[in-house]
């Protein structure tokens, strides 16, 4: 009897995009006028109430708060705007105050408050404006201008609210304000700082990220967390205020006029490390150094997570699209996708909505690829690269990273390649598309997947919007699939289908007909390492093996036809695309090798490690060629354990003089933004604190160019399976210019084979 189809897992259906990713044209366009006008206008609003908050007719005599405003007060950190803005203000006000809080205020009489017209704000507040834009461009990557403008004006130039409602957008598990320890935040804030000249913006980066003792945090959260008409600053509050600044323990630069004591270092602080490697190179790596540090917190958990979690909620409930007839300057969030693709048959490729959530699903699936690489454990993973690449799909009967091992060694365990061809399998993958091909054919699949088992015939946008929701995860969904006797249509062979599996009837029996027993045992050994962000070990990896060997023992491997056998010239082809891919990964291996030797000159505290695999390289610049790639390298003393790295280095001979980046990637490998579209999809994990690896894509052609055969495909080329690699290379043979020039001199016989 056939299953009923399940309903969908309950999720928000009417989640919107303030700004499709794949709309608003290339990362240098400028952003719209009015979205610009729009943000500075809520800057100004923001000016304005800073301004009524300070003690301007208080201060002692000599000092402009206003002058001082103008000077210092960017309307960035990561705290509320108003608040931003007076921190980063009264923080040069620390010459002509009492170090003490309870000391007497100082001896000057109120004068006249001194108001500012609205519009004197405005250069300062284009400043900021400018600042909050590279911010949220350097945070997520390809962010364009419009889409950054977007998401600040909806967040009300609230730098951190506008890092939720992206996060939001993109369907993070738990939407969370940049993290003041992590690398990422701290660059972006320099970067954006820098961008626009500010003379301190080390200064500017401590401030916002500061770790502060508890006793201080309890001092001056009263003072911040003040609301309505009342909360104007008195002088006391100034005092109070830079009592705690002069204490602090994490603004390592400041202004001239400033004297903060030293204190201790944050929990986790990103480092960069430069060496002069002779020849006129220089290798630089930044690591992550731990530190001890006091009991406290950083400056931003003065922030309640209720007005976060309020404002995210404010946003739910505001993102109707205005009512006919009204006008207004704020771009309103995305809720349904374009009207000619609501159906469920429409095509939806020219969809900039459809194409977002697709984009966003391509990066969180290569990161799953990245973990479960990361898994297998070292050596391992060079034997199951080929069944990771050609079999390994992220849909199936567990968490997707347990299914992508499972999928590649049951295609490994099942058809190996002949011993024939075992010399020539890659070990390491030399460009960008392999990856990119099986996340589009995972998606494929799961979309698929969805269509075969849900109870209603859903259009391409909800499947997406579901698909972002659970991350990918149908493994609740999949149960009453599971355990079948055959009889029934089996959703795991129109998915398989989809995806171009090579053995899609094959692998769709297998996860049909797996025994509970064994799907427990699977999912045991699976749970054991994914929990604890640890590689399977030999011995779980064997039995893996054998379960997987023993199951689909019992279930019959269908027939297919043998390829065409290949004439001498198409024999030629193959070895000559063997010869020329072995060439390239050699030179890369090397180059990788030496980043390595490099890396632990540079870091003699850190373990050494050696390379293991090759997982995805790029040219970056084409005038003066870089090649950008990821590579997982294992540390002697870690045993088993693969550690995903970035490497950045001249396309040229090793001893010509270069800059070289090597650096360890911490998981989860996330990248933190969607794709940023079809053309350009991006397949190399960079460090999330570099903006320089940000500001442009590499990825030539895209999916566009995993549409035919790649050179990864020669390598792994079998003989007794390959039917239309088998073509192709007949084809190419055909095409040989020398081949014909010889047949028409008639000095080549044709061996009969169909070349």
């Amino acid at each position: 009897m056939q299953t009923p189809p399940p309903t969908l897992q309950p999720y928000d259906p009417t989640r919107g995009m303030i700004s499709c990713f794949t709309e608003h044209g290339h990362p240098d366009d400028p952003i719209s006028a009015a979205t610009a006008e729009t943000l500075v206008d809520i800057l100004l609003d923001h000016y304005e109430e800073a301004f009524r908050r300070l003690p301007v007719e208080h201060v002692p005599d000599g000092v402009d708060l206003a002058h001082v405003v103008d000077s210092g007060g960017l309307c960035v950190g990561l705290l509320d705007p108003v608040t931003n803005i007076v921190l980063n203000t009264l923080s040069f006000l620390s010459v002509g105050f009492g170090t003490n809080p309870a000391s007497p205020p100082a001896p000057s009489g109120p004068r006249q408050r001194q108001e500012r017209d609205r519009d004197s704000w405005r250069t300062l507040a284009s400043i900021s404006s400018t600042c909050l834009l590279e911010f949220m461009r350097a945070y997520f990557g390809l962010l364009t201008q419009e889409q950054a403008g977007r998401y600040l004006v909806w967040a009300r130039a609230d730098l951190a609210m506008a890092v939720v409602l992206v996060e939001h957008e993109l369907y993070a598990a738990r939407p969370t304000p940049p993290d003041a320890g992590s690398g990422r935040t701290r660059n972006s804030l320099r970067l954006s700082a820098t961008h626009v000249n500010y003379p301190w913006p080390d200064y500017l980066v401590g401030l916002a990220t500061a770790w502060l003792p508890r006793d201080r945090l309890g001092m001056l959260a009263p003072v911040l967390r003040r609301q309505g008409i009342m909360n104007r600053l008195n002088i006391e509050d100034v005092k109070t205020i830079l009592y705690v600044l002069r204490h602090q323990d994490d603004i390592s630069t400041m202004p001239p006029s400033t004297t903060l004591e030293e204190g201790v270092a944050p929990l986790v602080q990103h480092t960069t490390s430069y060496a002069d490697l002779g020849d006129g190179r220089i290798a630089y790596t930044t690591v992550s150094v731990t530190t001890i540090q006091r009991a406290g917190d950083h400056i931003t958990s003065l922030r309640r997570p209720q007005d976060m979690e309020s404002a995210l909620s404010s946003y739910s409930t505001q993102s109707a699209p205005p009512a006919p007839g009204t006008t207004t300057t704020r771009p309103h969030p995305h809720d349904s996708p374009c009207a000619s693709v609501r159906s469920p048959d429409a095509d939806a490729d020219t969809c900039p909505y459809v194409r977002s959530l697709e984009m966003s699903l391509y990066s969180t699936i290569h990161g799953f690829y990245l973990k479960a690489l990361a898994m297998l454990p070292s050596h391992a993973a060079r034997h199951h690269l080929r069944g990771v690449l050609v079999a390994g799909h992220c849909y199936g009967p567990m968490d997707p990273v347990s299914n992508i091992i499972i999928g590649a060694v049951w295609y490994d365990a099942n058809f190996p390649l002949q011993d024939a061809a075992r010399p020539n399998q890659a070990h390491d993958i030399v460009d960008t598309l392999p990856i990119l091909r099986t996340v589009s054919r995972s998606l494929h699949g799961l979309v698929t997947l969805l269509h075969a088992t849900s109870a209603e015939k859903l259009p391409l946008h909800e499947i997406l919007k579901y698909l972002c929701y659970v991350q990918c995860d149908l493994s609740v969904m999949l149960q009453p699939h599971l355990h079948q006797d055959g009889r029934s249509p089996s959703p795991f062979a129109a998915a398989a289908t989809a995806a171009k599996h090579p053995q899609a009837s094959a692998f769709a029996g297998f996860l049909t007909s797996l025994a509970p027993t064994k799907l427990y045992q699977l999912r045991s050994l699976m749970m054991n390492a994914t929990a604890n962000n640890r590689p399977l070990s030999h011995k779980s990896l064997t039995l893996i093996y054998s379960i997987l060997r023993e199951e689909t023992s019992a279930t019959m491997i269908p027939w297919r036809p043998r390829p065409p056998k290949l004439c001498n010239a198409a024999l030629s082809i193959l070895t000559r695309k063997r010869e020329a891919y072995a060439q390239q990964q050699s030179f890369i291996r090397g180059r990788i090798e030496q980043l390595l030797q490099d890396y632990a000159v540079v870091n003699p505290s850190e373990p050494s490690y050696d390379l293991d695999f090759v997982c995805g390289a790029a040219l970056a610049d084409h005038t003066h060629p870089r090649c950008h790639v990821n590579f997982m390298a294992t540390a002697t003393e870690s045993g088993f354990k693969n550690t995903l790295f970035f490497g950045d280095f001249e396309w040229a001979d090793q001893h010509q003089p270069e800059t070289a980046v090597c650096c360890p990637l911490s998981q989860p490998y996330d990248m933190g933004r969607c794709y940023y579209g079809h053309e350009s999809a991006r397949t190399i994990m960079y460090p999330d604190h570099s903006f320089d690896y940000f500001s442009s894509d590499i990825t030539s052609g895209g999916l566009d160019d995993t549409q035919s055969e790649l050179d990864i495909d020669f390598m792994y080329f079998d003989s007794k399976r390959d039917v239309e690699l088998a073509k192709v290379l007949q084809t190419l043979a055909k095409k040989e210019p020398s081949l014909n020039g010889r047949r028409a001199a008639g000095d080549l016989h044709d061996p009969g084979s169909g070349c």
